[in-house]
């Protein structure tokens, strides 16, 4: 995969930047998804051995911002501090990357297309098996991508979840309420995150719809499990997994955080509750557990922790 374009950025303070890419990669399906790179950051003063490759994806309304701000604040600063390669993706149709054909825009072309797209790309730059950090849908994204074996499993060193789940509570996602995001984003051509300040992109009707479909495939009877099952090869994934829930976050409980984890047959797997109950700062919301002062001081060092103990 080679990216069609890309330009430099400075990341930071004035006289404290630290110089990043930006990169677009052509993917199947008349995809272009941006892809931002922060290297280690002493890879950018000295001439030393990559750092561990790590990928995040954001949820739904969001983009690399949420990761990584222009002033360089957020969890890929602070990992990039500690030495480790870190990848931000735009899905197709937010942040940076391109709306061609912005009505067809779907989660489904995400995890079939640009996320194997990235792995490839950012392997024949940093030849490691990369970690895949995601938020909310992301996480559901990354995981399904890798079960369903889009993500090559060996290239894969294991995943890290924030509050990533699909079978607890979403009742606009369910039907019969989901009828009003097919129908609203038929009538507007895209649903209004933005206007209903909800994050700061729009997402395109097709990948709102795809949220609608996950869920109900998720939450489907399990009892019977065939070609069609939502949690088929989730068995399979036997990478290290950390997973974060909060006693704070409605829109993501906990309780579903774990089970999405829970089939994966990792040998280290581990889930943390973050809440005051548990002898956190705060019960975190759903933003607030990786984008606060506090998150920043008590949750961002849980993940580089975990990830060192696995170089």
């Amino acid at each position: 995969m080679q990216s069609i374009r890309s330009v430099k950025r400075s990341f930071g303070k004035a006289g404290e930047e630290q110089q990043g890419d930006v990169f677009w990669l052509a993917t199947a399906e008349q995809g272009e998804i941006a892809l931002t790179h922060l290297p280690a950051k002493q890879e950018t003063n000295q001439n030393t051995k990559q750092g561990k490759p790590v990928i995040f994806l954001p949820g739904m309304f969001s983009n690399r911002r949420f990761w990584l701000s222009d002033k360089r604040m957020g969890l890929a600063a602070h990992l990039s501090d500690q030495g480790y390669d870190c990848w931000m993706i735009d899905r197709r149709g937010l942040g940076e990357s391109g709306q061609d054909n912005y009505k067809n825009i779907s989660l489904m072309q995400c995890i079939e297309h640009d996320l194997p797209a990235v792995q490839s790309f950012v392997y024949a730059q940093n030849p490691q098996a990369a970690f895949w950090v995601g938020h909310s849908f992301g996480g559901v994204l990354n995981a399904l991508s890798l079960a369903q074996g889009h993500l090559i499993s060996k290239q894969v060193a294991g995943l890290v979840n924030f509050s990533s789940q699909l079978t607890v509570g979403k009742k606009l996602l369910n039907k019969p309420y989901s009828a009003v995001i097919y129908s609203s984003t038929a009538l507007l051509g895209h649903f209004p995150a933005r206007k209903l300040k909800m994050g700061p992109d729009n997402e395109a009707p097709e990948a709102m719809r795809d949220c609608c479909r996950l869920v109900d495939w998720a939450k489907a009877d399990r009892s019977t499990v065939n070609a069609d099952s939502f949690w088929k090869g989730f068995d399979e994934i036997t990478q290290p997994v950390l997973a974060f829930g909060s006693e704070g976050d409605t829109v993501d409980p906990a309780a579903g955080c774990r089970e999405l984890i829970a089939p994966m047959r990792s040998e280290n797997k581990n889930f943390i509750t973050l809440g005051v109950q548990h002898g956190h700062r705060k019960d975190y919301d759903h933003v607030g557990m990786l984008v606060s002062k506090d998150a920043a001081l008590e949750v961002w060092p849980m993940v580089s922790q975990w990830l060192d103990k696995l170089k």
